[in-house]
């Protein structure tokens, strides 16, 4: 009986070991996925049109003020899913980030697993929510 206390308490504390060796620091992961949304954000390389987000979006998204194609910031207004007026649907934010990739910028869609997609969706969220 003492031999198998002994060896539960050994798997117990290796399963800790491993755990705290391989734990992940979750908000330092959205923060980066946050700030690199935020590169992405005026990068022209997304397409060909040499625009970016911030051309019609202007001031990282936090503008009240209309940009190219009418379109204004992120900050009060309804969040996503919505109507969109320029595809004319009912879009998730996914869907409206690859459409304006596609659409205004003259790109190509991401993949829907791009680590991209993921990180300009986390960005404008921010906005939304007013996290950082």
């Amino acid at each position: 009986m003492k031999i198998l206390r002994v060896l539960l308490l050994c798997i117990a504390a290796s399963g800790l070991m491993f755990s705290f060796a391989y734990a992940v620091d979750e908000a330092a992961m959205v923060k980066a996925s946050i700030a690199n949304g935020a590169k992405l954000y005026v990068d022209p390389s997304l397409g060909t049109s040499g625009k970016t987000c911030n051309t019609c979006h202007m001031e990282m998204g936090k503008s009240k003020k209309e940009g190219m194609m009418g379109a204004k910031g992120f900050i009060g207004r309804k969040p996503f899913p919505k109507y969109s007026p320029m595809p004319k649907r009912v879009m998730t934010l996914e869907q409206m980030i690859q459409f304006c990739i596609v659409t205004p910028l003259d790109g190509k869609a991401l993949a829907w697993d791009d680590q991209k997609l993921t990180d300009l969706t986390s960005y404008v969220n921010s906005i939304y929510t007013g996290k950082k």
